[in-house]
């Protein structure tokens, strides 16, 4: 590779992330790709009913942050777990 010094001797050169990467694309908020995959979702939000449309976004996010970097899902998904098993126990407190 022109323009970058090697590596010392007995290290490897390092591997970029997927987003680094030449062959992927980019879903930017900014992007043309973010518009046609908002284009696709927002029908689909609206054509479902309240409770619905709310896995509909979550699933849209999963695809979305996926399509970045798939490494980050179980740290999503766990996130989404917490956040929904903490929110049922506010409520549980602020029901009695």
């Amino acid at each position: 590779m022109r323009g970058r010094a090697s590596p010392p001797p007995g290290r490897r050169e390092a591997v970029p992330f997927p987003c680094e990467s030449s062959r992927h694309h980019d879903v930017l908020f900014n992007s043309s790709l973010f518009l046609l995959f908002a284009l696709m979702v927002f029908p689909a939000v609206l054509a479902t009913r309240h409770r619905v449309h709310n896995l509909v976004l979550l699933a849209a996010s999963y695809v979305f942050y996926g399509a970045w970097d798939a490494r980050f899902l179980l740290l999503l998904l766990g996130s989404t777990v917490v956040d929904y098993l903490v929110a049922q126990a506010m409520q549980r407190t602020d029901s009695t």
